[in-house]
């Protein structure tokens, strides 16, 4: 497990999440090869890995095969998510931002998994960071779209968790998020700081 996720889980007085590597279970011995997938489920196989339908949102990004970032959805869009491959929707909004509270009504009668995690400039930390990998880990079969107001902060969060899972610098968390969606300096300047300081923590 990166030093970092183990320093970070001691920072914030929080238990590890379950994202352990699997090197560090105990090795199994190895199952007999299965038989090949017939054609229907090599092509269900390789539908798992095409990106993220587009939708209509501002600054839409896919950050991964599964995972895409931007604004929030319309009212219309979340209506189509699950159609187009979706599962689950994760804001980043504050309550206090418009259409908080009806987005979360408008995914349940969507048949979506929502998740709210509150992003404010002063909460881009990594306790907010190992939330989202937990929410990323519970979230059901399916595409995944991580929202804020414009994909700005979202994009922070993604570099923080990025971090946190695999023990990245500062600077390599920076480029993560801004390839992601952030934008700002100064979310840049919190996506550093907080690392800084969980490495700062382990120092001798």
């Amino acid at each position: 497990m990166p030093r970092l996720l183990r320093a970070s889980a001691s920072l914030l007085g929080l238990g590890l999440i379950a994202f352990a590597p699997a090197c560090s279970q105990a090795p199994s011995k190895q199952a007999p090869a299965d038989p090949a997938p017939a054609p229907q489920q090599r092509a269900e196989a390789d539908d798992a890995y095409t990106l993220p339908a587009s939708l209509p949102i501002r600054n839409f990004l896919p950050i991964t095969e599964r995972v895409a970032g931007g604004g929030p959805p319309s009212a219309g869009t979340i209506a189509e998510m699950k159609a187009l491959g979706y599962s689950t929707i994760i804001n980043m909004r504050t309550s206090s931002e418009p259409g908080v509270a009806e987005e979360a009504q408008l995914a349940e009668a969507a048949g979506l998994h929502y998740v709210h995690i509150p992003i404010s400039g002063t909460t881009t930390n990594l306790r907010n960071a190992m939330a989202l990998s937990q929410a990323l880990a519970d979230a059901p079969e399916g595409k995944i779209l991580v929202h804020c107001g414009s994909g700005n902060r979202a994009g922070a969060m993604w570099g923080l968790k990025e971090a946190l899972e695999h023990g990245h610098s500062a600077s390599t968390a920076s480029e993560v998020a801004y390839h992601s969606g952030m934008r700002s300096p100064s979310l840049d300047e919190r996506v550093r700081s907080a690392i800084e300081a969980a490495r700062a923590s382990t120092a001798p």
